[in-house]
């Protein structure tokens, strides 16, 4: 009668069997960083010179800044607070290494920008997204500049403006 013991029963079955699963992971783990399944979250996008919205906005792109935002500029008109999203691409041959989001000018504290899926590094020809919240805390216009700052590069400023009617 033959000995039908379990692969898994042997001492040195088991470790051979664990290594062999822990080789696949690390193997499995790297080819997805590779073909960029963990990370950033960016996505892939065609390039192109400017990207349409279907509002009909170009893409925003400040004079030399390798990045481009789409839509150019956001509105919030009449609506009390609300967020939108500005989709950033990077059009350099080159991978960016990004500052968090901010929100500058006179209505700064009306808005809040919020890093969606850019993280610190933005690869070539991908993109990612920023919230912007309008916080309408009190009435009448108010005008701000969403700021993305990559390291060694211009800044790409996109126009907010938001409105609340009491």
């Amino acid at each position: 009668m033959t000995d039908r013991r379990s692969f898994w029963s042997s001492v040195p079955g088991v470790i051979t069997g664990v290594a062999s699963i822990l080789t696949v992971t690390v193997a499995l783990i790297g080819a997805g960083v590779t073909l960029g399944w963990f990370g950033s979250g960016v996505k892939d996008e065609p390039p192109a010179s400017a990207v349409t919205t279907t509002t009909g906005a170009t893409a925003a792109t400040t004079s030399s800044t390798p990045l481009q935002a789409s839509p150019a500029s956001l509105r919030f008109e009449g609506l009390g607070a609300r967020d939108q999203r500005v989709t950033v691409r990077n059009a350099s041959a080159g991978s960016l290494t990004l500052r968090r989001p901010t929100v500058a000018g006179v209505d700064a504290g009306e808005f809040e920008a919020t890093d969606l899926t850019c993280g610190a590094r933005l690869d070539a020809n991908r993109t990612c997204e920023v919230t912007v919240v309008y916080l309408a805390t009190k009435a009448g216009t108010a005008t701000a500049t969403l700021v993305i700052q990559p390291e060694g590069a211009p800044a790409l400023e996109v126009a907010l403006r938001g409105s609340r009617v009491i």
